[in-house]
């Protein structure tokens, strides 16, 4: 016996029920197709993010040079953040997945210092570091802090070369490929040409019969990538200081040769951006200037002077005007004619981020178990500190 609707389709045209079928077809391939994008995203996404795939450049790098140290011991998926972290690999992920697709590459990579490139594919990169022909065997260190006339002398070591041809080539930084923008006050006016700061701290091998030129260009360009990774310029732009990034340049340069604790870094960078910047330091020094015993004794050092210990100093050193770097004078208002060193990234990152909100004018390192120092705002605050510090055999 039927029921009234099974009628109703029985008397209904046959052109109806044909598209009432159409319909059903229509919706069921849909269904169909719906869920094979569901299972491919799924196994894409459990690939990626569980599988490890991870998402991967592609090709064999940029351009831009970034050195990487492999460490004994490391693992697969260290080196792989590692990389990651250095922008060499767009995830540390797909360094692990490719690695694990061949196992010999992995087990090749052997400790040591590899100069590479950013943005790798994470086999470009495998490949890379299995061959250990691109190890840096015979490298020259160069320690962060180290000035001109240091690297000069440890490349001289190194390389049999002269310490005249490094000075030579280094008297055009611009042409070894220091950036011109580096020496723009950002007042219509120039700062002094040196290649000192620009002598990135790193481990180098340089090829063989390379000339001074060479060298100093090589050493350069890895400062150039740096910068590059850091965004430097734009981090400087963004600052609540004015300031320009040979400032920034300088202090982190200061804060290398001043700092005795990684945690001091941001507020030492404080210290000498209220010197420069702040209203209070005309109050307290007479001038908007720098004014710390390294930048003085850097000074001194060029001109063949021994540096004096900070102990055996009475103040009035400071305003010798005639070191150019004894630049808490009114006569050195302002930056010191050139960086006093080549500063790290730690030092380079504390410069960018000084601690925000305080008006301190002075530090003085106090407490020689963890390096930290005093910060005061007054002259009479730093005396008090500088009395810690000499209780505790520091001055």
């Amino acid at each position: 016996m039927l029921d009234k609707f099974d009628d109703d389709r029985d008397d209904a045209p046959r052109g109806h029920r044909r598209s009432e079928s159409g319909k059903t077809i229509v919706a069921m391939a849909a269904v169909i197709i719906l869920f094979g994008v569901v299972a491919v995203g799924g196994w894409w996404g459990y690939k990626t993010f569980v599988g490890g795939y991870g998402p991967d450049y592609e090709g064999d790098g940029n351009g831009i040079a970034v050195q990487i140290e492999i460490a004994s011991g490391e693992s697969i998926a260290q080196m792989g953040a590692k990389l990651e972290e250095a922008d060499i690999v767009l995830s540390a992920q797909a360094f692990v997945s490719a690695a694990s697709q061949n196992d010999e590459l992995g087990s090749r990579i052997q400790p040591g210092i590899y100069q590479m490139e950013q943005e790798m594919s994470a086999e470009s990169a495998l490949r890379y570091l299995a061959d250990p022909a691109n190890r840096i065997i015979n490298g020259v260190t160069l320690p962060e802090g180290h000035r001109i006339f240091e690297t000069f002398e440890l490349l001289s070591e190194h390389t049999g070369l002269p310490v005249e041809d490094f000075e030579e080539a280094a008297s055009d930084p611009i042409a070894r490929g220091v950036d011109p923008l580096w020496f723009d006050d950002g007042e219509g006016g120039t700062y002094q040409l040196s290649i000192e700061g620009f002598l990135y701290p790193a481990t180098y091998e340089f090829p063989e019969g390379a000339t001074a030129e060479e060298i100093l260009e090589q050493m350069v360009a890895h400062f150039n990538s740096q910068m590059e990774q850091m965004d430097f310029y734009n981090r400087v732009e963004a600052m609540d200081v004015p300031a320009t990034p040979m400032a920034v340049l300088q202090v982190a340069a200061i804060i290398e040769g001043e700092s005795g604790n990684l945690e001091d870094d941001p507020r030492i960078a404080r210290v000498m951006y209220n010197r420069l910047y702040h209203p209070g330091a005309i109050e307290e020094h007479g001038c908007n200037c720098l004014g710390t015993e390294a930048v003085w004794n850097y000074g001194n050092r060029l001109m063949g002077i021994p540096p004096i210990p900070s102990g055996d100093m009475d103040g009035s050193e400071m305003h010798d005007e005639s070191n150019p770097w004894a630049v808490s004078t009114r006569a050195n208002e302002g930056l010191a004619p050139t960086p006093i060193g080549s500063p790290g990234l730690n030092k380079l990152e504390g410069a960018l981020e000084p601690t925000p909100g305080e008006d301190w004018q002075y530090f003085v390192t106090a407490y020689p178990d963890t390096g930290l120092a005093i910060f005061s705002d007054t002259y009479a605050e730093h005396q008090a500190g500088t009395d810690v510090a000499r209780e505790n055999g520091i001055q």
